[in-house]
């Protein structure tokens, strides 16, 4: 299971719960369920644990803001 931490609350989110792909295609800082609608999934207990870099979901050149698709 593909997790992250919000930007906004840092509470650890599944990136298919969440608008994590949404906000990463954009561009734009990645949230949970709650910081984007409001409302937490419920589909497991919010956490705050410090979820590591993931290089699947997250590779080192969008890291740098080098979104362009190669």
């Amino acid at each position: 299971m593909p997790l992250f931490n919000c930007s906004d609350c840092g509470v650890v989110e599944n990136t298919a719960l969440g608008a994590f792909w949404w906000n990463r295609r954009k561009g734009i800082p990645v949230q949970c369920s709650q910081c984007a609608t409001g409302e937490w999934h419920g589909k497991f207990d919010r956490a705050f644990d410090v979820i590591p870099p993931d290089p699947l979901i997250d590779p080192p050149r969008l890291a740098t803001g080098d979104t362009n698709v190669r």
